[in-house]
């Protein structure tokens, strides 16, 4: 009965000795924000919502034996370099390493590396927790801590700017229109709506701003001022707003119909160089028979800034519907406006040449022609736009 005391005792003893060694608590740490950043840069460079709180709690309680924790300092470091630091950490000092429960700030990312990141990114950051513990220090005076870590998606978002020209393409009466609006900064998606002003009869905006459809054929002619608000998706939305111009022209076709001249030029300058660039390589003809059709080997060179398609949608800076074709002329007069089309059989990429095998149908009436070679899309004609024809003479027999 004593021997069996003896051992309760001894085990008790045992007990109380280890218990604080074998016993701990872990901290928390609530992040706010918890997963995501939305860091937005203004137009004045100031940047917000880059702002990190971390609140650490630390509690360790053991009933009936007093514990000397003494104090410590709890640390947030963003970025962390492997050990706290004042350089890249927050630090709040604590009186007792047993129970504390602090709040921290720190700057997920610095307002001069955000605005580096301009006009738009996503990023990841880690952080990292130092929370002083009640386990005894190490040797050499160094803090006994427990880490805890974390990363963050960070979106920067900075200020929208309209990239595309303030005079858009132009359009005669019953043409076909596509111009896609462009912007740099902000978060994607970026929506676009019309702020003010109108759009030529038949054309709409969407949501992407994509500026499409066919303008009625008795759209009153002249400038059509209109403005367009960009707006982000960010949280705290982004907005610009910017004027836009497009010019409604006399129909080319239905003028060359009328009064069997050479369609009008548009009013406005027209844009030569590097937008419509072409030359033009036709295969040989001398003579035809009227109404006859043949196909004319023809090499298209592309010396414009951009890439030419003949579908309807393409990469940005694409120009998209684009075929060759021709015109019959007469001296002055013009009876063959519209010849056959001629689609491109593959996208031809700035100084490239596309190979076609074009279809020509001969006037309906004997004489001497001049055959006019003629690329045609988005919504022009491009000897509109100061780019030469190649001319042969044919003999329609």
């Amino acid at each position: 009965m004593k021997k069996s005391m003896v051992y309760v005792l001894a085990a008790c003893i045992i007990a109380v000795l280890i218990l604080p060694v074998a016993s701990f608590a872990a901290a928390t740490v609530t992040f706010t924000p918890p997963t995501i950043f939305n860091v937005n840069v203004d137009r004045n460079g100031n940047v917000s919502g880059n702002n990190l709180t971390a609140q650490v709690v630390y509690e360790y309680k053991l009933v009936g034996l007093p514990l000397q924790c003494g104090g410590g300092t709890v640390w947030l470091c963003a970025p962390d370099t492997g050990s706290p630091n004042d350089s890249t950490c927050s630090k709040i000092d604590v009186v007792d390493r047993c129970n504390y429960n602090v709040m921290l700030p720190r700057e997920i990312i610095s307002a001069s590396e955000a605005k580096g990141y301009c006009p738009r990114y996503t990023t990841n950051k880690s952080v990292m927790v130092y929370a002083p513990t009640h386990m005894p220090n190490l040797p050499f005076g160094q803090q006994n801590y427990e880490k805890i870590g974390k990363n963050f998606q960070v979106n920067i978002a900075c200020p929208i700017n309209f990239t595309s020209k303030s005079h858009l393409d132009d359009v005669f009466q019953g043409g076909i229109y596509n111009f896609q609006l462009q912007t740099s900064g902000g978060f994607l998606p970026v929506t676009y709506s019309i702020a003010s002003g109108k759009l030529p009869g038949g054309l709409s905006l969407s949501p992407s701003g994509l500026i499409s459809g066919t303008v009625n054929p008795n759209t009153t002619t002249g400038d059509y001022n209109f403005a367009v608000k960009a707006t982000d998706s960010f949280p705290k939305p982004n907005e610009a707003t910017n004027s836009f111009l497009i010019a409604v022209t006399l129909n080319p076709l239905k003028q060359v119909h009328d009064i069997g001249k050479p369609p009008i030029p548009a009013p406005h300058p027209p844009i030569i160089g590097p937008d419509y660039c072409a030359k033009y390589f036709p295969g040989a003809v001398t003579s035809l028979n009227v109404n006859q059709t043949i196909t004319v080997p023809v090499k298209v060179t592309n010396c414009s800034k951009h890439s030419w398609t003949s579908e309807d949608t393409g990469f940005q800076d694409m120009l998209l519907n684009i075929t060759l074709s021709y015109h019959w002329y007469q001296g002055s007069a013009c009876p063959v406006w519209d010849g056959e089309r001629t689609k491109l059989t593959q996208t031809v990429m700035p100084g490239g040449t596309a190979n076609l095998q074009a279809k020509v149908k001969a006037p309906d009436k004997p004489g001497t022609y001049t055959l006019k070679w003629d690329m045609l899309g988005p919504t022009t004609w491009w000897s509109f736009q100061g780019v030469n024809t190649s001319d042969q003479i044919v003999v329609v027999k």
